[in-house]
């Protein structure tokens, strides 16, 4: 049909563009480019902060679906990628990759500060703020800072038994009611506050305010170019 032979040769146009090099689809907010709509449109989401991807058991919300679904692994019990030389198992390949590297002797990574030596970058970039006193991770219920985000995540346990209220339809607990309610709009879709530029929604003042920016900007870019067109 004509449909589908014009649905073909929007594809092939599209595949082509990558043998090519050529990137014919430009951000108006940044000058990114890119060679497809479906590109220009993900990278879009970094601009505007939508996140139209939810986690069903948490309710954390993602810019891209790949990043969900890596996500949703911290979910599961299963960690099939077990190390050869100590047994200790992963729930993804990279982790396992990562933890190998323990097993090398080998420690090309040298602080400039002391004598130490480490096999990752990581290591080296976590030891250098204690040289630096950096401790960039900071509790949001207590305001307590930690160097690691692994050293966070420990001490956010312990706020567990502080968080009375949880939500019905992913399990996410929170300290006040009005912070449940809130949340609760993710799933129910009620009370949200729409954008007057377009079909967007949000259940927060503050995100509708940034979103609005990329309105603002748009335009910016749009009477930039109309001003240059008369120059």
């Amino acid at each position: 049909s004509l449909l589908m032979w014009s649905c073909r040769q929007a594809a092939l146009k599209s595949h082509m563009r990558i043998h090519h090099g050529k990137k014919l689809v430009v951000c108006k907010d940044c000058g990114k480019s890119f060679r497809s709509q479906d590109e220009l449109k993900n990278h879009w989401r970094l601009h505007t902060g939508e996140k139209p991807f939810a986690c069903d058991k948490c309710g954390n919300r993602f810019s891209h679906k790949h990043i969900l679904k890596s996500h949703m692994v911290c979910h599961s019990e299963e960690k099939p990628f077990a190390c050869d030389k100590c047994g200790k198992t992963f729930r993804q390949k990279f982790a396992l990759q990562s933890h190998m590297v323990c097993h090398s002797e080998e420690k090309p990574f040298a602080c400039d500060q002391c004598d130490k030596r480490f096999s990752r970058k990581t290591s080296l970039k976590i030891h250098m703020t204690i040289h630096k006193g950096e401790k960039p991770f900071a509790c949001s219920d207590c305001g307590k800072c930690y160097r690691v985000a692994g050293e966070l995540k420990s001490h956010i346990v312990t706020h567990l038994d502080l968080k009375p209220f949880i939500c019905g339809y992913c399990g996410g607990r929170f300290t006040r009611k009005a912070s449940l309610r809130l949340h609760v709009r993710h799933h129910t879709g009620e009370n949200l506050l729409p954008c007057d530029k377009c079909d967007k929604k949000f259940a927060r003042k503050s995100d509708l305010l940034k979103h609005m920016q990329f309105h603002a900007k748009v335009e910016n870019v749009k009477l930039a170019n109309s001003l240059k067109s008369y120059i």
